[in-house]
């Protein structure tokens, strides 16, 4: 009885070690091989929170190999710098987000999603901010995360705009009109040309005496170079 007990315990230790390791990496304890480097983006400590709290909580089903398997994931993907500061990351192989990287001299822009349940979301962020993943979600697939500033007093990034890599099929660059004149966005659709997100160039009000209709500086002339360059629709698959 006390061997088997022994195992088990012994068991339930391995299993736990990659969540360690991940956390280590995650809230900065300098150790092993470099794991828990200071300058890890603190958007990675809440990723690998969320995907020890999802995989115990949701995922009860899950065998203890799977369990590890995915924990093994979730702390290859924490161990990753963000692409700032780095000449190619993973996440560069892929065309969204070489295209989006592009887009780094729009400025402040717009992101808006809408929940066909009932909600919008609207949210003020940069393309020029922190690229973190890609990273995998147990039965969704492929994510990747834009990372903003982080507040001082929170230590969590002030945005962010987690993406679905193997849902974003395509990218258009649409020109609207609204009730208070011409607007620019860029639409990431599914395969099925369904919006998974719009970004829109934001407004500069203060440089308009607080009225709309006013872009910042540069912004729209370098919307309209990457629609010339790209098209207005990009397969990105």
């Amino acid at each position: 009885l006390n061997s088997a007990r022994t195992m088990r315990t012994f068991l339930s230790i391995a299993a736990c070690l990659p969540i360690f390791v991940a956390l280590t990496d995650a809230f900065g304890t300098s150790g092993w091989h470099g794991f828990g480097s200071s300058t890890r983006n603190p958007v990675l400590r809440r990723c690998a929170v969320d995907e020890c709290r999802m995989l115990s909580e949701h995922f009860p089903q899950l065998s203890r190999r799977s369990f590890l398997r995915n924990m093994l994931g979730a702390g290859a993907a924490l161990s990753m710098t963000d692409s700032a500061g780095a000449e190619e990351t993973e996440l560069d192989k892929y065309k969204l987000v070489q295209i989006m990287k592009e887009c780094k001299d729009l400025g402040i822009v717009r992101f808006l999603s809408v929940n066909p349940n009932g909600a919008i979301l609207e949210s003020l962020g940069r393309f020029d901010y922190n690229y973190v993943g890609p990273f995998e979600v147990p039965g969704k697939g492929l994510y990747m995360t834009i990372a903003g500033p982080n507040a001082k007093e929170h230590l969590v990034a002030t945005f962010e705009c987690t993406i679905n890599l193997d849902n974003v099929y395509a990218m258009a660059f649409d020109k609207l009109f609204g009730p208070t004149g011409e607007l620019y966005s860029i639409r990431l659709l599914n395969e099925k040309n369904d919006k998974i997100l719009s970004i829109l160039l934001n407004y500069d009000i203060e440089g308009n005496g607080g009225k709309p209709g006013k872009f910042y500086p540069g912004a729209v002339e370098k919307w309209q170079e990457l629609r010339k360059k790209y098209g207005d629709f990009v397969k990105l698959k």
